[in-house]
């Protein structure tokens, strides 16, 4: 006969380790007993599968902490083993090997991180997570400044100063103490700025390597945008139509495809201020959860149209403070290559920025000269400075540095009528070529000019084929240009 199965059977649990103990059966069956056998599983998988000689006592080592385990025992007899005996066991807890996961920091505002993360890995726990630490450090994987404690899996940390870097570790503890910090994660806390910074000082790099953001621009053309392209940035350009007096703003879709335009899935919304406040369907498009969530930024370039145009012109530029009224926790960035003190100040205002850095950039250019002189009456001081100009183009024709010319409106017919003048026959080219416009060496820029002539001055002059030399412009010509070839 075989044996019984053994009774009494203990376990003496720790972290790492058990210590099995058991009484050995009344019924040894046919003979004495000559060893034991256990059997270990965790999980359903054999862990430990052990027979020895004869013993009451065994001790288990290599367990993982807070982790149920089933063991079997039997005993046996010279025939053979016996019945097992079965029971189960749940090792001690621990303080948690592993850090917690995903930890995830994110400027709320200019004076608070939000920190989100996932508990550690299952097999790193070690017990119950009870709570979490985060800790807030100037310098990374140093000690702690400040030091906040939670049972959630998120934590929004305040009374932060604004534009500093803080860095953030998480750490988990189960009720027998706390695991370690993970790695550092550093991050900024939001601040709006001023920047007032020189023409071609690569303004726009900066909101080119933002993700996501809002960008209001008078002119918006190929060149606008045309150096933001890659695989992990998706762009759009939204364009606005004002129709006559009537404040009716059409969302011009040719650029972009509206369920993704709804969805989020472009990073860089280039708008009119137009389309984003007149327009219903701009307004709702910034209420909607989806941009409410993941807008990070908001840039106004050429911010002095603020100040300039505002009062009649273009009205909307007055309200883009409502722009940045919706996202409250968004950063503003205001850019322009012109502007006072009082000018920044108001510019703030308009836009509501309570807290805000400056930022000015000195506007020496060693390839930019200025050059002051005193005039008299309008048309003599214009004919002394365009007479020269005009000779040199005659003379140098095509080979004639391309130049802007800037000039009031009421001037600019009088600066193309003086150049007709002097030039002659000479003003098209090639010689002898057929008199019109494309062949002309000097052209107007200026806002009674209708878009499909402005469009064509503009495509011309970033040809290295076009026979245009001199440009007679006003500021229409300016902001959202780029002409790579311009030398006066």
């Amino acid at each position: 006969l075989f044996p019984d199965k053994p009774t009494n059977l203990i376990t003496n649990i720790k972290t790492r380790s058990a210590e099995i103990s058991w009484l050995d059966p009344n019924n040894t069956g046919d003979g004495d007993l000559t060893g034991f056998w256990i059997e270990l599983k965790k999980e359903n998988s054999l862990i430990q599968n052990i027979t020895e000689d004869n013993g009451n006592k065994y001790e288990l080592h290599n367990l993982t902490p807070y982790t149920t385990y089933k063991i079997s025992v039997a005993v046996r007899n010279n025939r053979g083993f016996g019945e097992e005996t079965i029971t189960s066991f749940i090792t001690s807890e621990e303080a948690p090997e592993g850090p917690p996961l995903n930890v995830k920091v994110t400027a709320e505002s200019s004076s608070s991180l939000s920190v989100t993360w996932e508990p550690p890995k299952k097999e790193k726990r070690n017990g119950i997570i009870v709570n979490y630490s985060v800790c807030i450090s100037h310098e990374e994987n140093k000690l702690c400044f400040k030091e906040q404690t939670t049972k959630q899996k998120m934590l929004v940390i305040r009374s932060l100063n604004a534009s500093t870097k803080y860095y953030v570790r998480v750490l988990a503890s189960t009720k027998v103490g706390p695991g370690n910090y993970g790695e550092s994660e550093g991050k900024f806390t939001n601040e709006n700025v001023m920047c007032v910074l020189p023409t071609g000082y690569g303004k726009s790099l900066i909101f080119h390597l933002m993700p996501m953001l809002l960008f209001a621009k008078r002119e918006l053309n190929s060149d606008s945008f045309g150096g933001i392209s890659s695989e992990d940035v998706n762009t759009i350009v939204i364009l606005d139509q004002m129709i006559q007096t009537k404040i009716i703003i059409q969302i011009d879709f040719s650029l972009c495809e509206e369920d993704k335009l709804r969805n989020g899935y472009y990073h860089i919304v280039f708008a009119h201020p137009e389309s984003l406040i007149s327009s219903k369907y701009g307004r709702d498009l910034l209420l909607s959860k989806t941009y409410k969530e993941n807008v990070v930024a908001i840039v106004v370039d050429e911010a002095h149209c603020i100040l300039d145009w505002s009062t009649d012109f273009r009205k909307d530029y007055s309200k883009l403070g409502v722009l940045c009224a919706l996202f409250p926790d968004i950063p503003v960035i205001a850019m322009t290559a012109t502007g006072s003190l009082s000018d920044m100040i108001c510019i703030q205002v308009s836009l509501g920025l309570k807290k805000c850095k400056v930022v000015v950039a000195n506007p020496d250019r060693a390839n930019i000269f200025y050059e002051k002189a005193f005039r008299g009456k309008d048309s003599v001081a214009v004919e002394s400075i365009l007479i020269p100009i005009a000779k040199g183009l005659l003379k140098a024709k095509i080979e004639y540095p391309l130049t802007v010319i800037y000039i009031s409106l009421k001037l600019c017919g009088f600066a193309y009528k003086l150049f007709e003048s002097i030039l002659g026959s000479a003003q098209y080219f090639p010689i002898g070529s057929a008199r019109i416009p494309a062949n002309r060496m000097f052209a107007q820029f200026h806002s009674p000019q209708t878009s499909e002539m402005k469009d064509e001055i503009l495509k011309q002059l970033c040809s290295s084929r076009s026979a245009i030399r001199v440009v007679f412009a006003t500021v229409a010509m300016g902001m959202g240009v780029d002409i790579p070839d311009i030398r006066n």
